[in-house]
């Protein structure tokens, strides 16, 4: 089963939006670790 772009998209939002990730030109940042792993 696989994820669609929608679905990817709309998670990555979230990560973004509470400081978990951030974007550096077309690079994932992770900002917060822990953060990520109590939410994943």
């Amino acid at each position: 089963m696989g994820a669609s772009r929608e679905m990817v998209n709309r998670s990555l939002r979230y990560y973004r939006l509470r400081g978990y990730i951030d974007w550096a030109g077309r690079r994932f940042v992770i900002r917060s670790p822990e953060g990520l792993r109590r939410h994943c």
